[in-house]
């Protein structure tokens, strides 16, 4: 779909290039956390929708309820986080459905 833009990671076409870099940032920060076992990126980052204000819609699928979701350290990016202890069943549906997976 689209061209990378940054150091490559799963499915990067599927992401918007705007977004790209933000999402290989938090891939990075998530990589030291054995509790992530899957990203699936959502939303209109995965759509020509996309714009610099768009923030990012991210699912992690954890093996135990977090006590905190990763932190991307100097990101001005925003992130709307859910993961499987806190997502609707509908909201689950729409990821499984159009979700993009970056990381598992």
């Amino acid at each position: 779909m689209w061209n990378a833009v940054t150091t490559p990671f799963r499915n990067i076409h599927r992401i918007f290039p705007l977004k790209q870099k933000a999402v290989r940032d938090l891939i990075e920060v998530c990589r030291q956390d054995s509790n992530i076992k899957k990203i699936v990126i959502f939303g209109s980052s995965i759509t020509a929708a996309c714009n610099p204000w768009s923030d990012i819609d991210v699912y992690f699928e954890m093996e135990k309820m977090p006590k905190h979701y990763p932190v991307i350290g100097n990101s001005k990016q925003s992130f709307d986080k859910w993961c499987n202890f806190t997502v609707s069943d509908d909201l689950l549906s729409e990821i499984n459905k159009k979700g993009v997976v970056v990381y598992e």
